[in-house]
């Protein structure tokens, strides 16, 4: 396993339970410690969080914090972090790895060397195998293609 200290977990607005699971991935997939920023459009459930993670926060495997984007930059660039992990747009993911889309084209390397990773919007591959379809079950298949398009505007990582 990762021997990889402290993670943070940028949690997205939209699918908050989703930064649960990223959380409890960090911690016993990659053996890290995560600090999971709830996202400011959500915070009202961290107390929801904080009781689903409370094995791991009492006994100081998993943190809960709040706040806005200073917080959450503040978190990347700490020192005692050794990985990131967010869902959200390619702004920000930018803003962590290059200090902005409008630094990337100029730079050579990232501005961040942490291990980074990054749910970017909804990228979810939709896969019908072959088969004898009827054209009830291609009809089915279709709508709800189109509805993981239109929910939330397709920023769901978990659309489809």
């Amino acid at each position: 396993p990762i021997d990889g200290g402290v993670g943070v977990v940028l949690g997205a607005g939209n699918q908050w339970v989703i930064t649960i699971l990223d959380a409890l991935h960090l911690l016993i997939t990659e053996n890290r410690l995560p600090i999971l920023k709830m996202n400011p459009i959500n915070e009202h459930i961290g107390p929801v969080a904080e009781k689903i993670l409370a094995p791991f926060i009492e006994r100081s495997f998993a943190a809960i914090v709040y706040g806005a984007s200073e917080q959450g930059a503040h978190l990347v660039k700490h020192t005692g972090v050794s990985a990131v992990h967010m869902t959200g747009s390619v702004k920000t993911y930018d803003a962590i790895m290059w200090g902005g889309a409008e630094r990337k084209a100029s730079l050579a390397e990232p501005l961040c060397s942490k291990v980074v990773t990054a749910e970017l919007g909804c990228v979810t591959p939709y896969i019908i195998c072959p088969g004898k379809w009827t054209d009830s079950d291609m009809q089915y298949h279709a709508r709800n293609v189109v509805s993981a398009l239109v929910h939330n505007a397709s920023h769901n990582c978990n659309a489809v």
